[in-house]
């Protein structure tokens, strides 16, 4: 099978777990909706975790950089954060308590998307002079805790919690 398979397989399965959510898409389901037979997509996949994992597995990395470049500070990243937040849609705010529900609800996309964003931790520099790796524990650990006051309350508007405890994050730098 071709890499292009693959990539489509990726790209049917992402739609799907965005429109049906991960639990409520099974394997029968992206193998149909991606053309293929059963027995082919587990030749390519191990699991239906296997493919949530490699169906955004750069999303993270990819729009940092999009959005600040290779080389950033943890202030100039807070305050584009920030903004973005500023402007976010309504339709953005459902799709982030949609997200939300999902890492509630959905154990697999729970400890996947826990396993990208610990792998996407190393690989950001917010300053050389963070040799202990402080200041992005801090960042993340405000991260956390607004998806956990999020997932604790989920009809509350759930990125001005992430906004709020980023602009009180930044007050300590």
């Amino acid at each position: 099978m071709s890499i292009d398979t693959r990539n489509h397989i990726l790209k049917v399965a992402n739609n799907l777990f965005k429109e049906h959510g991960y639990s409520h898409t099974s394997m029968d389901k992206i193998a149909n909706e991606s053309e293929i037979s059963r027995r082919t997509l587990f030749r390519l996949f191990n699991s239906k975790s296997e493919i949530l994992y490699l169906s955004n597995e750069d999303v993270l990395k990819d729009t940092i950089e999009r959005l600040l470049g290779k080389t950033f500070t943890l202030q100039s990243f807070i305050q584009k954060l920030i903004k973005i937040l500023d402007n976010a849609s309504y339709s953005d705010k459902v799709n982030y308590m949609e997200t939300m529900k999902q890492l509630k609800y959905e154990p697999d996309f729970q400890s996947q998307t826990l396993y990208k964003i610990l792998k996407l931790i190393p690989s950001l520099s917010f300053s050389d002079e963070d040799h202990h790796d402080i200041l992005k524990g801090a960042f993340f650990g405000n991260i956390f805790i607004a998806w956990a006051k999020i997932i604790e309350n989920p009809n509350i508007d759930s990125l001005d919690i992430l906004k709020n405890q980023l602009i009180e994050f930044e007050k300590t730098l």
